[in-house]
């Protein structure tokens, strides 16, 4: 596992600030891939008990299973990066809405799984870096960064899921991914959610990291 790097550049009283870049994208990969898949998991099974694909009954579970997932995603992250630099955990649930909110603004795929994606990474980004942020210095440029992260990470996912299911699985294998049922069907939601999480997390917490070892090695004044 990738040792946790330090910078000096604290507020008074702190005793260096601990980020893990493997850590930090293990936990958005996995909070991610549990969201994603908790909506597919719960729609997909009140869909096929014979609730319509448009029908409230089966999209409103569905989304709040996502804003449940959704918390857990947040504490994850905070998790990873610490209670003191993330604030509090009531913050994790806003994050869980927020991923939601994103989703369904999408409407359709492929809008929804990069509008969900970049929601989760920015308000998440917002509400648990900001701290991060302020100590490190130039917090705008980081923010916007992190920004462009996890739009990268949602076009990513989409990418992914292009290539292995309309190409490979329809094209070269000739499977039609909605006739396994619910299963399959939450399991690429799941793998979308692992790839959009791992990647933004792994550009993020590369930034940060970047950015805290300069911290380290910029002169403290005298």
């Amino acid at each position: 596992m990738t040792e946790h790097l330090t910078t000096d550049r604290v507020t008074p009283g702190d005793q260096g600030v601990p980020i893990s870049p493997m850590a930090w994208a293990r936990a958005n990969a996995l909070g991610l891939g549990l969201a994603f898949g908790s909506f597919a998991l719960v729609g997909g099974s009140i869909e096929a008990a014979g609730a319509d694909h448009d029908s409230l009954l089966r999209n409103l579970p569905a989304v709040i299973a996502m804003v449940a997932a959704g918390t857990v995603f947040a504490l994850l992250r905070r998790r990873a990066l610490g209670a003191r630099l993330a604030g509090p955990a009531w913050r994790a649930p806003v994050i869980g809405v927020g991923l939601a909110v994103g989703f369904v603004a999408g409407l359709v795929a492929p809008f929804d799984f990069i509008l969900g994606i970049l929601a989760a990474g920015t308000v998440g980004g917002v509400l648990q870096l900001r701290s991060l942020r302020r100590q490190l210095g130039d917090s705008r440029r980081l923010l916007l960064t992190g920004i462009g992260a996890w739009l990268v990470a949602g076009l990513a996912a989409v990418a992914t899921a292009v290539l292995t299911i309309d190409v490979f699985l329809v094209g070269v294998l000739g499977v039609d991914p909605d006739a396994g049922g619910v299963a399959p069907f939450a399991g690429i939601f799941a793998l979308l959610g692992l790839i959009g999480g791992a990647v933004g997390g792994g550009l993020e917490g590369a930034t940060l990291s970047r950015r805290i070892r300069r911290s380290q090695t910029r002169p403290r004044p005298s």
